[in-house]
């Protein structure tokens, strides 16, 4: 894992641009890269936000946020992968 890019919204969008990654959500496939572009620069000032990398090819395969509520003494971790994987 390692933080998002503006680089790789090519990549994001390939797999983001697929409606089954969005069954359980509120969210909707991304439409076009400019869409994975706004998610890379709204999410990468997040200090817990990361993309998920194949170790082999260094290639996105999704992403992991992870959100810690220290009042209620919580944690909890958010993850989108690539549907081959």
């Amino acid at each position: 894992m390692s933080p998002l890019t503006i680089q790789e919204a090519k990549n994001k969008f390939e797999f983001f641009k697929n409606p089954k990654l969005f069954i359980y959500t509120k969210r909707q496939a991304f439409q076009n890269i400019q869409d994975a572009e706004n998610f890379i620069n709204r999410h990468r000032q997040m200090p817990n936000f990361f993309g998920i990398y194949l170790n082999q090819k260094q290639k996105l395969i999704g992403n992991c946020q992870l959100s810690i509520d220290k009042n209620q003494q919580k944690g909890e971790i958010a993850y989108s992968i690539d549907e081959p994987y």
